[in-house]
């Protein structure tokens, strides 16, 4: 069956050449004389993904004329900072499958994925130095350093039932949306963007960023075919997102979800079913897609101020796409209605 084409496919089109380079780049970097480095690295890279954040540093670099080689350099960073963040959530986590394979942690041990996600930071900065382009080494590690507090951040705050909010957009922006903020304001970077470009970039890439968190957040409670997450990943680790904290304040009786929630509680497949239950009847999922959809038009609306063009096109539907393609199925009021 021919795949679906969306603004993804679409900007993944235009950007071919630039993604072939890219991922040729890319895989350069995972090479290290220790094969064993190499095998951990090349597992995860080479299971897929979407390389949406290097895409969006391409395209933002696009916008404003021809490839230019220190975007190859930077979105290659970027992904390689993405990826060694996936190895050190995955030991964090205790996870056992990502992109419906195995964890590197399971494969080859914890120590070893965290090593690997050291070393996969170590050719982010070779890849960042290649590029001569002024500023871009201080976004990336400036995002590096947000990213790393989001994580100590969300650690600290796991099993905190009475987590605000604020804080949890606080996480949501360091962990997710940082990256992609900072890989598209490097890409205009290099184009040679203005001040005023690059805050609408930057604005655009954030935004996106927290649509994308949200989305993922929701669809832990909801599957759905078009998405790959595997539903009840962050219930059974207890981890305190969006939906919990909007269930906190709308539903009625939140006394048996706060005891799910303890350090000490055992969730069960029942819990978890009648925890999806309560949220599609008490309006948790519609309240956090409508805030899903709020960052997405805050992201369109940025985007839409730059000089028109084909990628400029399709970066502008991107972040409906973000949200709508997963939420859909659950949604009470039509993607039209809310765009």
């Amino acid at each position: 069956m021919k795949s679906a084409v969306t603004p993804l496919t679409k900007l993944h089109d235009l950007l071919n050449a630039d993604m072939q380079a890219l991922n040729k780049n890319l895989l350069t970097h995972l090479k290290s004389d220790v094969a064993l480095v190499s095998n951990v690295a090349e597992h995860l890279v080479k299971a897929g993904g979407k390389r949406i954040r290097p895409m969006l540093t391409l395209a933002s670099q696009r916008l404003f004329g021809k490839l230019h080689k220190d975007s190859l350099y930077l979105g290659t960073a970027v992904e390689l900072i993405h990826t060694a963040t996936l190895l050190h959530d995955d030991v964090v986590d205790e996870s056992d499958l990502r992109r419906g394979l195995e964890t590197a942690n399971v494969i080859w041990g914890n120590t070893m994925s965290v090593l690997a996600g050291d070393f996969l930071f170590s050719r982010a900065f070779q890849s960042m130095v290649a590029a001569d382009t002024k500023g871009v080494m201080k976004v990336l590690a400036d995002a590096l350093a947000l990213i790393a507090e989001g994580e100590v951040l969300q650690l600290s705050q796991s099993h905190q039932i009475d987590l605000s909010h604020d804080m949890y957009l606080t996480i949501a922006t360091r962990k997710t949306a940082t990256l992609f903020e900072a890989a598209c304001t490097v890409g205009g970077m290099v184009g040679g963007a203005s001040f005023e470009q690059l805050q609408l970039l930057s604005d655009f890439g954030r935004n996106l960023g927290l649509a994308f968190q949200i989305t993922d957040d929701i669809f832990d409670y909801f599957p759905s075919e078009h998405y790959g997450k595997k539903p009840g990943e962050d219930f059974f680790e207890g981890k305190i997102t969006l939906p919990i904290i909007i269930a906190l304040k709308t539903l009625a009786d939140t006394k048996w979800l706060k005891s799910l929630f303890a350090a000490d509680a055992v969730r069960t497949e029942e819990d978890f079913k009648r925890v999806c239950t309560l949220f599609t009847a008490g309006g948790v999922f519609d309240a956090c897609v409508d805030e899903a959809f709020s960052y997405a038009r805050q992201a369109r609306d940025a985007i839409t101020l730059l000089p028109p063009s084909p990628i400029r096109d399709v970066m502008e539907q991107l972040p409906n796409y973000v949200v709508a393609r997963a939420t859909e199925p659950c949604m009470t009021t039509s993607v039209e209605d809310v765009a």
